[in-house]
């Protein structure tokens, strides 16, 4: 833990000093091969001192300081290098690891999903109608579902109407008979095979192509594009279908009554006033009919196509929907918020949905950029010659499997995977254990590794195309190089010292002690009408250990105990409650967070001296702590004299003027 705590430090030290000097400047700390401009550092200080206008004000002696703690930072990864650091084995196999670890994220990040959740929030300000005709896979062969798709389309390109082809065709019922619509969406609303058709398709025209889902083959027209609404704020008042005395129901009595109130909004009565004393939508009734903001979709068609078609204030005419007749009145228009505040739950919706099928498809954009061999003949012959065994079983011994486990099955690049790298993968995968090894098995890991491979590949180029990454690498790299510094320089001169460590406890004698402590069990619930039964209970004389027993033997989920807790008394608010009553007592329920409490206190241990064998831990953190900061300026004593270094400590006072 020490190791890669150091190492991350150095690291981060790294980044944080990562920066380019310019000729011509003032120089702050100049050396035998290098310097600190003025705005190197300026820059630099306030990147990481809380920005330019705090950096503004901060003291002399901090610049001073920070300069020091630079310049320092330069000398080490200079001398770093002259000693060859850099060409070390460790150094480089660690370096090699991070960009195989690091790669893949860092493209992922970088070029799939922010470039396109910008892109689905700019297409978030668009929304599109689109109608569709499926035909389905899972009933025939797909071969046949595409040439259908195709056929169909040839045919609505040559002046065939849409609707009625859809009538005849379209095998997904919900939308047959309504011309294939499928309404109103956004960006990230609909599966991205579709979502891509309607992005390049124009109002009344059609895909070109069958669009395939896992449902089948999908042709795709657009019907309506138009500037997106985020959201409606709107009122209405419903007037529900009602049955006569045969039962059945009185549309004309309803339209009637819905008229009466449209007559009276227009003569000028109070829109919420009515809804209050009309609308058979009791809820939203007793607040003037307010139905607060809603988005696209989220109310029946006819109801949502006519809010969103409203301007503020605006007040509808009667419409019908299968609750009866609605007058809506929309009060407000929310605009879609900006990026930052929609960023969240875009990726959010984006990594459930469309991710998957973006990265495969940026896969397909690498493989052509590097060699990639994959043996389909031998994924065969594993599937054919292990076909009975299971990914869990110990196959190791199988006379099958050693006749294939050293074959070569993906290879990308100089990186080869074995049948017994994959089969071993395989096995590690808790849901293929008890599954028997496959062909389709094989293919997808196969792939996921492949994809793996070309991430790294993707990776090791980027470290010479990429600024950015080449940036990131390098800070990487540079916090290795420091790291070995300091283990060569300081951590590993830092030895056990016993006499060391008794010198610093008779120092901070008076500064190591222990915490105070307090024991006690606990009856507690949420519900504090259960919890006071019990309390009923040991008020009355039982005792309680008997209660505690009781609730143990009868676990109910209601009441729950704890026993023998020991506690400092500020580590919660129940210790700090149980800290303040007196050894063997009771308390009242109490709340405390979101439950119920009884407590009682079984003993206290007050604060005292630690002994030499209780202080020992905070005593080498000390000493550890006091020799790294000696080693340490010793070794900047010693780079400062090596290099040569002077510093221009009074061109500070004008930083930043």
């Amino acid at each position: 833990m020490v190791k890669k705590t150091a190492i991350y430090a150095s690291i981060l030290l790294a980044i944080i000093f990562t920066a380019c000097s310019t000729s011509d400047e003032i120089t702050l700390a100049s050396y035998s091969v290098g310097n600190v401009t003025k705005s190197e550092f300026a820059e630099k200080y306030a990147e990481n001192n809380g920005g330019i206008e705090k950096a503004k004000t901060d003291s002399i002696s901090n610049y001073k300081d920070y300069l020091n703690l630079y310049t320092d930072y330069k000398l080490k990864l200079r001398n770093a290098h002259i000693r060859g650091y850099d060409k070390l084995p460790e150094i480089q196999n660690e370096y090699n690891n991070y960009v195989e670890q690091i790669g893949e994220s860092y493209i992922i990040e970088k070029q799939i999903l922010e470039p396109r959740l910008a892109e689905i929030y700019d297409k978030m300000k668009e929304e599109v109608r689109i109608s569709h005709i499926l035909i389905r896979t899972d009933d025939k062969p797909e071969e046949a579902a595409k040439n259908k798709a195709e056929m169909l389309i040839e045919r609505i390109q040559k002046g065939e109407d849409f609707v009625k082809i859809c009538k005849e065709n379209n095998e997904h019922k919900q939308t047959r008979d309504n011309g294939g619509d499928l309404y109103y969406f956004t960006a990230n609303q609909i599966l991205r095979p579709i979502e891509k058709a309607m992005d390049v398709t124009k109002v009344g025209e059609i895909y070109p192509k069958p669009v395939k889902t896992a449902y089948g083959y999908h042709i795709i027209k657009v019907t309506d594009r138009r500037p997106r609404k985020y959201k409606v704020k709107a009122s209405h008042i419903l007037v529900k279908f009602v049955a006569d005395s045969t039962g059945k129901i009185d549309t004309l009595a309803t339209k009637a009554k819905i008229d009466s109130i449209a007559q009276k909004i227009k003569l000028g009565e109070n829109f919420e006033e009515l809804a209050k004393k009309y609308s058979d939508d009791k809820q939203s009734a007793l607040k003037g009919g307010d139905l607060n903001y809603f988005e696209r979709r989220r109310m029946v068609i006819p109801f949502d196509s006519a809010a969103f078609s409203m301007k503020v204030n605006e007040i509808s005419d009667p419409i019908l929907t299968n609750f009866g007749y609605h007058i809506i009145k929309v009060t407000d228009i929310e605009d879609l918020p900006p990026y930052k505040a929609m960023e969240m739950s875009i990726r959010e919706t984006y990594k459930k949905t469309a991710f998957e099928s973006d990265k495969q498809d940026y896969v397909a954009t690498l493989e052509p950029k590097f060699k990639v061999r994959k043996n389909e003949k031998l994924l065969d012959l594993v599937a054919t010659k292990l076909k009975s065994v299971k990914y869990g079983d110990n196959f190791l011994q199988n006379e099958k499997y050693n006749e294939v486990k050293d074959s070569v099955i993906l290879s990308v690049e100089k990186a080869n995977v074995t049948v017994a790298q994959l089969l071993n993968g395989m096995a590690q995968n808790k849901d293929a254990k008890n599954r028997e090894i496959n062909k389709s098995d094989l293919g997808k890991e196969t792939d996921a590794i492949k994809s793996h491979l070309l991430f790294v590949e993707q990776a090791k180029r980027m470290q010479n195309e990429n600024p950015e990454f080449s940036k990131l690498m390098k800070e990487f790299k540079d916090g290795l190089l420091i790291y070995k510094m300091q283990e060569d320089e300081i951590w590993s001169k830092i030895k056990s010292d016993t006499n060391a460590y008794k010198m610093i406890f008779e120092e901070k004698r008076n500064e190591l002690n222990t915490d105070n402590y307090v024991t006690y069990d606990r009856i507690y619930s949420d519900n504090d009408s259960l919890l006071s039964v019990a309390y009923k209970e040991i008020s009355e004389g039982k005792p309680f250990d008997e209660v505690l027993l009781s609730i143990e033997n009868n676990p109910n989920g209601k009441l729950r105990i704890e026993k023998d807790v020991r506690r400092t008394f500020d580590e919660n608010p129940v210790a700090k409650e149980a800290s303040a009553l007196k050894e063997n007592t009771i308390s009242t329920p109490i709340k405390k967070d979101r439950f119920w409490s009884i407590i009682r206190v079984k003993s206290k241990e007050l604060s005292r001296p630690k002994t030499y064998e209780e202080a020992l831990p905070e005593i080498q953190t000390i000493y550890q702590e006091r020799k790294t900061k000696e080693l340490s300026e010793i070794l900047s004593n010693k780079l400062r004299e090596i290099y040569n270094v002077e510093f221009n400590y009074e061109a500070l006072n004008d930083l930043y003027k």
